[in-house]
């Protein structure tokens, strides 16, 4: 989409995604109700559950990203990097400073999406996740 906007469709049922003005995404993704708000700025809200959900936008362009059937943490580390938070069982995402951003998914398969400009990182394992910081931007 024009500007920095991304869309991501990653679903089962109906899936929707809605890009917000300015460099936020809105990201669908659930099986039953689904409800994106965009919060004012470059920050991005975006809920993925089956049960109770609470999205949570740090100020800045860092997003909090909920995607758990149980209990799910995102914690947002200052700057403009982003932590997500996505499985069933315990899952640690630590975020490099800088402008990268680490994303685990995964009880199988572990990606890392990289940020436009910036370097990208795949993790697959299922029980130890170790992110290998290379030389420059990269996590």
């Amino acid at each position: 989409m024009p500007g920095s906007c991304t869309l991501e469709h990653a679903a089962l049922s109906a899936l929707r995604n809605l890009a917000m003005r300015v460099r936020c995404t809105v990201e669908h993704e659930s099986l039953n109700a689904l409800r994106h708000l965009a919060i004012p700025g470059s920050c991005a809200v975006e809920h993925a559950s089956l049960s109770v959900l609470r999205n949570l936008a740090i100020p800045g362009r860092c997003t909090v990203e909920h995607t758990a059937l149980s209990a799910l943490r995102n914690l947002a580390l200052p700057g403009k990097c982003t932590v997500e938070h996505t499985a069933l069982s315990a899952l640690r995402n630590l975020a490099i400073p800088g402008m990268c951003t680490v994303e685990h998914t995964a009880l199988s398969a572990l990606r890392n999406l990289p940020i436009p400009g910036r370097c990208t990182v795949e993790h697959v394992a299922l029980i130890a996740l170790r992110n290998l910081a290379i030389p420059g931007r990269c996590t």
